[in-house]
């Protein structure tokens, strides 16, 4: 449940034109569509920690959870979607390993 609940934040969070994908057990990956800068995804993913963080209740149980994120930003430099999508894993574990509830631009 948490999860579908989860999904549903982020979903709101985001543009309608951007995606927003489970990438395996609790890792999400969103698409921002024509973002202007780096400031823009920043701007954004503050918006998603700061949904996530909200509270979940559920039933009579109430839960917390917390979140790394990584970014990358397409720079058309020829690298692979999973390249892309390993440049931002990478920055999501460094923030893992430092504390949670943050982000880093990979």
């Amino acid at each position: 449940m948490v999860l579908i609940r989860l999904t549903n934040r982020l979903i709101h969070t985001v543009r309608d034109s951007d995606t927003v994908g489970r990438y395996g057990g609790g890792e999400f990956v969103v698409l921002l569509h024509e973002i202007k800068s780096e400031d823009d995804a920043i701007f954004v993913t503050k918006e998603i920690i700061q949904a996530i963080l909200e509270e979940y209740r559920i039933d009579t149980i109430t839960a917390h959870i917390g979140c790394s994120i990584g970014i990358t930003i397409y720079k058309n430099d020829n690298l692979t979607v999973q390249e892309y999508i390993n440049q931002a894993d990478e920055a999501m574990y460094e923030i893992k390993k430092s504390g949670k509830n943050h982000y880093k631009v990979g």
